[in-house]
């Protein structure tokens, strides 16, 4: 009788699990952002973090889980550092250290004469709702995405409308490019017969 009382639970402790596996990745997936070289290029806070100038340390400092807490995109997915590093295990990418509460690159930051004008596309008119994701699944079927800036009004936190996609490789950017300027260049042309008509 009890086993046949327990079994209703089943299904939402699995269900439990799958919503932390999913957030342990989502995780993982923002802090490895935060130390990929397309990030790095950008963002001199981390590589202050990771001593990326300095030669002996080659951007291989470990950094402290507890500076994510102060991050606001891992901050509003957790406050727990446990969760962070257990994400954190399973990364190809970062290694823990032995107390598991630094994390560091596997592989040296090399400062790369890379021209991202050639791997970047600007897109505007975006959605009031548009965000890195929503950025992220339109854009990812021309070619791998390494960086999104998306600017925001600092007086609401609304984006300004436009952002910044750059591209694994130049290939990519054009194609993507490409797309976007025959489906602007189809808006012009069907308005332009809408005025017409009239």
């Amino acid at each position: 009788m009890d086993c046949l009382e327990s079994h209703p639970s089943l299904p939402m402790e699995r269900h439990g699990r799958k919503r932390k596996k999913r957030l342990l990745n989502t995780i993982r997936e923002q802090i490895e952002f935060y130390f990929s070289d397309a990030n790095l290029r950008h963002d001199r806070f981390m590589r202050q973090l990771i001593g990326a100038e300095d030669p002996d340390l080659k951007g291989r400092q470990a950094v402290d889980l507890n500076e994510f807490l102060k991050f606001n995109k891992i901050s509003e997915m957790t406050q727990n550092i446990r969760d962070i590093s257990l994400a954190l295990e399973r990364s190809k990418c970062l290694s823990l250290d032995e107390k598991s509460d630094k994390v560091q690159r596997m592989e040296p930051f090399v400062t790369r004469d890379v021209n991202c004008d050639d791997l970047t596309i600007y897109v505007e008119r975006l959605p009031p709702n548009a965000d890195h994701h929503w950025i992220r699944s339109v854009f990812a079927p021309f070619g791998p995405i390494q960086y999104i800036k998306v600017p925001h009004f600092r007086h609401n936190n609304n984006i300004m409308g436009f952002a910044f996609i750059e591209f694994e490789d130049k290939v990519s950017a054009e194609k993507a490019l490409k797309h976007f300027n025959a489906l602007s260049s189809d808006d012009n042309q069907n308005s332009d017969q809408m005025d017409s008509n009239n």
